[in-house]
């Protein structure tokens, strides 16, 4: 039994997608080292938080879709939380209480940083609950990719950078854009993987909306706009040249392209881990130059 609670607790709470908190919140950290205001002990609490939000969502995301594997995927939405078995109602507990957990840390963030950290804590925690969350849903809206954008990219990499720097700044805003991009393609993928599911289920994401082919279209765009807004960006010394060094793990896009068509189960963690090759070689480059300069 205890067995079981744990092989559909770790198949919900999906580490894979963890890259997604880890990026930014480093990004953001990072981008306040380099304006010369940096404490690690706010670098690793942001990250810790960072993390729990992502697990909070991957469970309750788990929850509302029956995606633990043990249950028919997808199959019974409507059902009440009373009637829910109690694997179910171990993954969703675990969701609130991932939620419940940044509480604390988010009070000791706006302590020290004040009403911007409010409003951040707040967007974020209702980001993670409502994309699958009742009442609002916004994923079946067909604003996952938009939303995620800003969500768990922009808003994390300032979150991060401004509880280093206490700075109303476009610099983290405008230097994250690449990772934000990124963190919608891997939505993207998750989305194409589950389309026919979906649009089974009523469950109208912004792929489902689109149709298949246009939705292929997009991700393709999205790979090669990522790295059109990095030039863009060293063009303005808002990253360094030697972040250009990302091009080395272009050819991961051709095997994404392979298998949009071929295997979209693997589509999706190939594109996690492209996510997180990208923002690693992204990092590293920016700390590098500013050392080496």
């Amino acid at each position: 039994m205890l067995t079981n609670y744990w092989k559909a607790w770790w198949k919900a709470l999906r580490p894979f997608s963890f890259t997604t908190a880890l990026i930014p919140t480093i990004l953001g950290g990072l981008l306040g080292w380099i304006e010369g205001k940096f404490s690690l002990a706010l670098f690793l609490l942001v990250i810790t938080g960072g993390v729990l939000l992502q697990a909070g969502t991957n469970l309750i995301n788990d929850y509302f879709e029956f995606k633990q594997g043990l249950i028919g995927d997808k199959a019974n939405l409507g059902i009440s939380f009373k009637d829910r078995t109690p694997i179910e109602k171990f993954i969703f507990i675990s969701g609130i209480l991932s939620f419940a957990s940044v509480i604390p840390l988010g009070l000791y963030f706006i302590y020290l940083r004040g009403l911007p950290i409010l409003i951040l804590g707040m967007i974020g925690l209702w980001g993670g609950y409502a994309y699958t969350g009742e009442p609002f849903v916004y994923k079946k809206k067909g604003l996952g990719p938009l939303l995620v954008f800003f969500l768990m990219g922009n808003l994390m990499v300032f979150g991060s950078y401004y509880m280093q720097t206490a700075n109303l700044s476009w610099y983290p805003w405008l230097s994250s854009i690449p990772i934000c991009l990124l963190t919608s393609l891997l939505l993207i993928s998750n989305e194409l993987r589950d389309i026919k599911d979906d649009a089974k289920h009523g469950i109208k994401t912004m792929s489902v909306r689109l149709g298949e082919k246009k939705s292929i279209k997009i991700f393709r765009l999205i790979f090669i706009v990522t790295y059109i807004s990095q030039i863009i960006l060293v063009e303005f010394n808002l990253l360094s040249q030697l972040s250009l060094l990302t091009i080395i793990i272009s050819p991961i896009g051709l095997r994404l392209n392979r298998l949009i068509v071929a295997n979209r189960k693997k589509l999706v963690f190939e594109t996690a881990y492209f996510h997180l090759y990208f923002g690693s070689i992204l990092i590293i480059s920016e700390l590098l130059s500013k050392l080496i300069i």
